[in-house]
């Protein structure tokens, strides 16, 4: 027998015999012939009713408990369909060029491209993924990323742009393999957004929705700055997925 039937009998059961009281208070005549005006010495008859109607709701609310997640699918299944849709194994994969100067121009990995997860010591299998998308690989590195809380903060780079920001995001950039970042030029440059529980999705919601400019430079060669696009996302095409 389910463990939990007792639970849910003692729930049904207490909350029987307190509306009962309840109801007898407010319905003295009514409650003299049920028997409930005396819980210290309750009639019998009525105490095996209302232990045989606690036990049956007792039922029915398991019952119902075991059925929510029909429920819940049944109606997902009515109005967004696609999220009961089965969802392949995927991962999100680091690649590290190789430190050659000549990689300036990028070098592209091309969509659908096999890379194998080796088994590791404590089990498993291997794994091929393929993929989603080109992948153009620069000898350049994000070496700090800062998120400017405050107007103080961003109003140094806001001012390039005639604008007043509330926050910002500065990236500071860094060739590898002897590059010099004169020498790359990338006609976009996509940035994973990583961290823990709900940082990367807020971080993603303002860029996505609520950047103002995006400027670029040379620490102390303010004059130099230049105006950038304003970021796109990312994902969505039918080539990228």
């Amino acid at each position: 027998m389910d463990p939990r039937l007792l639970r849910a009998y003692n729930e049904e059961l207490a909350y029987l015999r307190e509306t009962a009281r309840e109801f007898g208070e407010e319905h003295e005549a009514v409650a003299g012939r049920l028997g409930l005006k005396t819980p210290t010495d309750p009639d019998p008859y009525v105490e095996r009713l209302l232990e045989g109607v606690a036990f049956l709701a007792a039922r029915v609310q398991l019952k119902l408990t075991d059925q929510y997640p029909q429920f819940t699918e049944h109606l997902l299944q009515a109005i967004q369909p696609h999220y009961l849709a089965p969802t392949p194994s995927i991962c999100v994969a680091q690649m590290e060029p190789i430190e050659d100067p000549g990689l300036a121009d990028g070098h592209v990995v091309p969509r659908l491209t096999q890379l194998s997860a080796i088994a590791t010591e404590h089990g498993g299998a291997n794994v091929i993924f393929r993929t989603g998308h080109d992948v153009t690989l620069y000898p350049l590195r994000i070496v700090e990323a800062e998120y400017l809380s405050s107007r103080a903060a961003v109003a140094p780079y806001a001012g390039h742009t005639n604008m007043r920001a509330e926050a910002g995001l500065r990236l500071r950039f860094a060739a590898t393999a002897g590059a010099s970042l004169k020498s790359i030029r990338p006609t976009d440059l996509p940035i994973y957004l990583d961290g823990s529980e709900a940082v990367p999705g807020e971080l993603y919601r303002q860029l996505a929705g609520e950047t103002l400019a995006v400027v670029a430079g040379a620490p102390g060669k303010e004059r130099s700055w230049r105006k950038l696009p304003l970021p796109e996302q990312f994902g969505f095409e039918d080539s990228q997925a």
